[in-house]
């Protein structure tokens, strides 16, 4: 851990740390020291962590010194100047400064006892030129150093997260051709507005895709640029489309839910594990995603208020306040019971869920218009409870969203949540009491 080697400066947190044995004879610094510029520990915490990290890094390269490619050399040599005290820049732009900083990173060098060292003498004095980076490999090292953001994720929620980025750059390929990182000009960002507006206009695309598209390639560019310092331009700032749809989610009518969605035999020739998850949706209001994942931990039955407990495994909820437990009542029991274990089948494959049920509602006339699909059974469980009255607290945590006040105390009792779902409860439908969903 790296709280071992915070200590407090003033009023701010450094990095110290002594040079190891194993690593001597290589950096005779007696310490490490640098400042996370960070007053609050728990920040200056993750400041050191990725410190340490380069640090240990720094110094493996030196026993090792291996090749490396364009790229990670780049990256190499950023971290080496870091942790030797300066900041990389490289040797054209070094050229153009005062002869006091060349003469200064020397001493640095001198200092270190690394004056004989070439990765270090390059990193201090800009050995290694800016790599140059076509558009069909940025993705690679794009995604390489974004791992901080896939952390936590499921192989899903990663294959949903890459592949949108990866259609945008295959966009911009199709229209500017495989440039160079370090090529693309505002004229390209242009040329691809230009492109996506025909879209729009032609062939009736909406805006709000053309700037996912946009908005993709422009958090590609600025993360290469600002986690290598490769000094690049923002070509895409500020390239919006205008005109963007933002169609609600529509809820379906409470009566319609129980006279029609939970009518006898409404779901028959639907597998199992699909109908069970209706009935628990609409019960509980929870995402199928958070469903599908439900573990048999989750999935407390034999309590004094059955309930279920959406929290992370192996993936991460989409957002902080998604974690929350819900009772159990109505249908969403009585389905639940079925399958204490969870819904192996579509465990980690929500897509496959929701697309599946909603081609059923829309072939057998079971969505009122074709803005109803099975996440609209979320948007009635939020217009039940405000129908009944719930005060915001009991809404937010059954819903899991942000509740706008500050929080005060643990929050509702499981006890106060299953009085509030009981107003709102749906009746099993008759076949579900008898034999579970057939």
């Amino acid at each position: 851990m790296s709280a071992e080697y915070l200590t407090k400066r003033g009023s701010y947190w450094q990095y110290v740390r002594r040079v190891p044995a194993y690593v001597k004879a290589l950096d005779t610094r007696k310490f490490i020291r640098l400042s996370t510029k960070k007053q609050i520990k728990s920040e200056a915490l993750i400041v050191a962590d990725r410190i340490n990290r380069e640090t240990e890094a720094f110094w493996q390269s030196l026993l090792t010194d291996k090749t490396e490619t364009s790229f990670t050399s780049y990256e190499s040599a950023i971290n080496r100047a870091r942790i030797l005290g300066v900041q990389y820049k490289p040797m054209m732009e070094l050229k153009e400064t005062k002869t006091d900083e060349i003469i200064e990173r020397i001493q640095t060098l001198e200092q270190s006892r690394l004056i004989a060292n070439q990765s270090a003498v390059s990193a201090v004095l800009g050995g290694v030129e800016k790599p140059i980076l076509p558009l069909n490999k940025v993705l690679e090292q794009f995604f390489d150093l974004s791992r901080d953001s896939l952390h936590g994720k499921s192989e899903d929620q990663i294959r949903k997260w890459k592949n949108p980025r990866k259609k945008a750059v295959r966009n911009l390929i199709k229209v500017i051709g495989n440039k160079a990182l370090s090529e693309i000009t505002r004229d390209d960002a242009l040329d691809f507005r230009a492109w996506w507006i025909d879209r729009v206009e032609n062939e009736h695309m909406d805006p709000g895709t053309a700037n996912k598209d946009i908005g993709h390639i422009n958090q590609i560019i600025n993360e290469l640029d600002d986690k290598l310092r490769l000094g690049l331009n923002k070509p895409f700032a500020a390239m919006r489309l205008k005109g963007e749809k933002h169609n609600p989610r529509i809820a379906f009518k409470a009566e319609y839910v129980q006279n029609n969605l939970l009518a006898d035999h409404a779901f028959e020739g639907l597998n199992k594990e699909a109908q069970t998850l209706i009935y628990v949706m609409a019960g509980t209001g929870a995402r199928p995603s958070e469903l599908v994942n439900l573990t048999l931990c989750d999935i407390q039955l034999d309590c004094k208020i059955p309930h279920i407990c959406i929290r992370p495994h192996d993936r991460v909820l989409k957002t902080d306040h998604s974690q929350r437990d819900i009772p159990l009542i109505g249908v969403a029991l009585t389905a639940l019971q079925l399958y204490p274990q969870g819904f192996q089948r579509y465990k980690g494959n929500t897509d496959s869920l929701t697309a599946l049920i909603n081609k059923y509602l829309m072939e057998h006339g079971l969505r009122p218009t074709p803005g109803h699909t099975l996440y609209s059974l979320r948007h009635t469980f939020q217009d039940r409870l405000i129908e009944v009255e719930a005060p915001e607290r009991i809404q937010a945590e059954l819903m899991g969203h942000k509740f706008h006040r500050p929080k005060y105390g643990s929050g509702p009792s499981l006890e106060q949540k299953a009085e509030w779902l009981k107003k709102i409860a749906y009746a099993p439908p008759a076949h579900l009491l008898c034999d579970g969903p057939s």
